[in-house]
Parts: structure tokens; sequence; C-alpha cells
């Protein structure tokens, strides 16, 4: 048994959503409701979400696209 299969497998029981139904693809997908208490939800029945989790996350993907876009060359007009 894969790690996955047994990852899922412990979600099924838990939970009793079976994860492998064919709308899902084999992928479970989820928000995170609380970060500091580690506490997701799936995404399909998602009750709220973090919104200070998710604003730290695109403010560190923009600062990472930031620094890869090239510096700007002064002008002159």
């Amino acid at each position: 048994m894969s790690s996955d299969s047994f990852i899922f497998d412990i979600f099924r029981t838990k939970t009793g959503i079976d994860t492998w139904k064919k709308k899902m693809e084999k992928k479970a997908t989820y928000l995170v409701r609380d970060e500091k208490r580690l506490i997701v939800d799936p995404s399909w029945d998602a009750k709220e979400i973090d919104t200070q989790y998710y604003k730290l996350l695109l403010d560190k993907a923009y600062e990472e696209i930031v620094r890869m876009l090239p510096k700007s060359s002064s002008r002159s007009n």
C-alpha cells in the first residue's frame, strides 16, 4: 500500500468522505481555516478561510515576483 493510499484511507475513515470519487480525480484539495491551530476544510465544504494566512502567502509571492523582474533602467527625458 502506498503512503498516499494510507493517508487517504485515514482521511476517509475520520471524515466519512470518499476522496477517490471520480469528481475528485484522486486529488484532495483544501482551504486553510486556521493556520495557528492547523485546521483545514475540504474545498468543497469550506466553512471559512484564514484571510491573514492567505494575505501572507500573497505578500510572499509578490516579493518573489518583484525580485525576479529586471531592474528598471533610468531614462533621460
